[in-house]
């Protein structure tokens, strides 16, 4: 398999770091980019093809359901995984990331489990 690109769009520090760690410890060639909300990972997405985007669902600026919908309209991206990211478990959280082109869905705090069901699931093993 080729490097890996992955995107992570949250607007917490500290989440990032951690997902970021849990990404590394299954792929540690990986390249990690990092957005704070939705409207910077478009601007990177311009330039950037991922092989999978995890996105935080609430953030300032402009928030994953947004994102996510501009991403499967107009860019390079548009079929690239989207994993949304939420501290809510609310079963229509999950319904409208769903209806917005998002792929799957993770609660946080993100298990190393959790993530290596979607890599599993989502990315080819055999490039």
């Amino acid at each position: 398999m080729k490097k890996p690109i992955f995107l992570l769009v949250e607007d917490i520090l500290v989440n990032r770091l951690l997902l970021k760690k849990l990404i590394t410890m299954e792929y540690p060639e990986a390249e990690v980019l990092e957005a704070e909300n939705g409207q910077q990972a478009l601007g990177m997405l311009d330039s950037t093809l991922p092989d999978m985007i995890f996105m935080d669902i609430q953030m300032p600026v402009m928030g994953g359901v947004e994102a996510t919908i501009e991403i499967r309209k107009r860019t390079k991206a548009e079929k690239a995984p989207i994993i949304a990211l939420t501290a809510g478990i609310l079963a229509d959280e999950r319904k409208t990331s769903l209806n917005a082109g998002m792929n799957d869905y993770l609660v946080k705090p993100v298990s190393q489990q959790d993530l290596k069901t979607v890599f599993k699931k989502y990315l080819s093993t055999n490039d």
